[in-house]
């Protein structure tokens, strides 16, 4: 699987968050948010949570992620990175905030594929390396 490394400016932000949810928010998708800051180390804000969507609103400047437990807001997001798949699902985000800190996103998808007797079978797909996404490609 090919995955694509890439930086949304700021100004494209909204519409490509509303094009992600519109079209992977009813898939099962479970996400871990991990804030990285040399002044407090690895704090993981959210482990295996269900994803609702992802949203930007530029008028806030304000980077929203919905999970089933609560949302996740990173205000006046100094860079986003996305690790994207071919079908574009985003496998990681990394977030860059203004203070310094990163915030790394790994969303895994529960897919359900057939085997060759036509089973159901559950995998699950997305990144689950520990590296910030900007350091996969």
């Amino acid at each position: 699987m090919a995955l694509t490394t890439t930086r949304i400016p700021t100004e494209k932000l909204e519409a490509y968050f509303d094009t992600f949810s519109k079209h992977f928010a009813a898939d099962r998708s479970t996400v871990d948010i991990e804030v990285l800051s040399m002044d407090w180390g690895d704090q993981f804000e959210a482990e295996g949570v269900r994803l609702n969507g992802i949203s930007y609103d530029p008028n806030s400047n304000e980077l929203d992620i919905m999970l089933e437990s609560g949302d996740h807001r990173i205000y006046q997001p100094k860079e986003v990175w996305v690790v994207e798949e071919t079908n574009g699902f985003i496998s990681a985000l990394e977030i860059v905030r203004p203070d310094g800190p990163r915030e790394v996103v790994r969303l895994k998808r529960l897919d359900v594929q057939r085997s060759p007797d036509g089973a159901a079978r559950k995998t699950q797909s997305g990144d689950q390396s520990g590296d910030s996404a900007r350091e996969r490609a």
